[in-house]
């Protein structure tokens, strides 16, 4: 099966600073926000093409710096839409990959790579339509 790119994700250190560079500058529509009640971050979205760059701010600050390891902002994840997310889960970890349980976020069922069986990238995989 041929992943197809749903978004990339970009920790940023401001969602302000990041949102006028991808908005205002390079003129990219925004297509949807996610700041949902007890997650851990917000993130807005915006649309190039067929996909969408995902800036995700992390709300607690030491966090934040963590995942942002020194810079500014940094790609920390490539999504990748899956018609049905199971099976999917399951093919990558018949090939090493340690993967999250399916969890919804932003409506959708995805889950997520251990960066450390990946390459060193995160990969999310995002079922095109929830179950």
């Amino acid at each position: 099966m041929t992943l197809t790119l749903d978004h990339v994700g970009v920790v940023v250190s401001s969602l302000e600073e990041a949102a006028d560079l991808l908005g205002q500058r390079l003129r990219l529509s925004k297509n949807r926000e996610q700041n949902e009640p007890g997650r851990p971050d917000r993130s807005v979205f915006y649309r190039s093409g067929d996909v969408d760059v995902e800036i995700i701010e992390v709300l607690d600050p030491e966090a934040r710096a963590s995942r942002l390891r020194g810079e500014r902002l940094r790609i920390e994840h490539l999504a990748f839409a899956v018609a049905d997310l199971d099976p999917e889960i399951e093919r990558l970890r018949s090939l090493g990959f340690v993967m999250s349980e399916p969890q919804q976020i932003g409506g959708r069922r995805t889950a997520f790579s251990d960066p450390g069986t990946s390459g060193g990238m995160m990969i999310q995989l995002v079922e095109r339509h929830a179950k």
